[in-house]
C-alpha cells in the first residue's frame, strides 16, 4: 500500500491440505519483503500443527505485525492472531477457544494414547495464552475446557486482544472526500481526510447535482 503497509487477508480455515497453509503465509511474508503488516482475520480455526507454524513463521518477521480480528479468531486462529505485535478486534468479532481434539480409530490403548497427546497439545496452547494474555497455563486451560467465547471488548479484557479497533482508523485511512456530496451529514464530512485534489471540487459538486445516485 502507499502508506507502507503490506495488508494480508487470512479468510479461511487452516489446514494442510485446503484453506490456509504455513507454506501460503511464508509466500505472503516474502512478497512483502519486511515492510509492516496487517492481517485481517476471519477463520473458524482449523489444524493445530499448521496454526503452530503459521504462529511462528509471524512471529519471526522482521516488520511488525498488526493483527485485526474483524470476524471470527476460533480454535487454531485464536493463537495464530497471538503471534502479533498488536491484536485488534473489531466490536462485533469473536474469539473462542478450547480444548485441541481429533479423532481416533483403534483398541482402547490407542484412545488413551490419543487422550495423552490431546491433553499435550491443550496444555501447550493454554501456555500460549498466557504468554499473551497472563494468569497461569492452567487457568486458559480451565477456559478451553469450557470452551469459552469472547466477544470484542470481551478479548481485550481477557488480554488476548490489545485494543478494540477503532471505526476512526478506518476513516483516516479512507481518502475519499465526502463533502462533495450535498447531504452528507456535517460530521462526516469533517472527519474525512482530504487528498491533495488536482481537480475543482467546487465544479465537481456542482456536476453532480444531476448525476447522484
Amino acid at each position: 500500500a502507499e502508506s507502507g503497509i503490506y495488508e494480508m487477508w487470512m479468510y479461511d480455515m487452516i489446514d494442510d491440505w485446503f484453506g490456509i497453509t504455513a507454506g501460503d503465509v511464508i509466500l505472503a511474508l516474502a512478497d512483502a519483503g519486511g515492510a509492516d503488516i496487517m492481517v485481517h482475520l476471519n477463520s473458524p480455526g482449523g489444524m493445530v500443527t499448521e496454526g503452530l507454524a503459521i504462529f511462528n513463521t509471524l512471529r519471526q518477521y522482521e516488520g511488525k505485525v498488526t493483527m485485526r480480528v474483524e470476524g471470527m479468531a476460533a480454535s487454531a486462529a485464536s493463537f495464530v492472531m497471538l503471534a502479533a505485535n498488536e491484536v485488534q478486534i473489531e466490536d462485533n468479532a469473536m474469539v473462542m477457544i478450547h480444548d485441541a481434539w481429533d479423532i481416533t480409530i483403534g483398541p482402547a490403548d490407542e484412545h488413551r494414547k490419543s487422550a495423552d497427546v490431546l491433553d499435550k497439545v491443550s496444555d501447550n496452547l493454554a501456555g500460549i495464552y498466557a504468554n499473551k494474555a497472563g494468569k497461569t497455563s492452567a487457568y486458559w486451560r480451565g477456559l478451553m475446557k469450557d470452551e469459552t467465547w469472547f466477544v470484542g471488548s470481551e478479548a481485550v479484557d481477557a488480554g488476548l486482544a490489545d485494543k478494540v479497533a477503532s471505526t476512526a482508523t478506518a476513516d483516516a485511512q479512507n481518502k475519499w472526500d465526502r463533502s462533495i456530496f450535498v447531504k452528507a451529514p456535517q460530521r462526516v464530512a469533517a472527519s474525512a481526510a482530504r487528498p491533495a485534489a488536482a481537480f475543482d471540487l467546487a465544479a465537481l459538486r456542482e456536476g453532480l447535482k444531476g448525476v447522484r445516485a
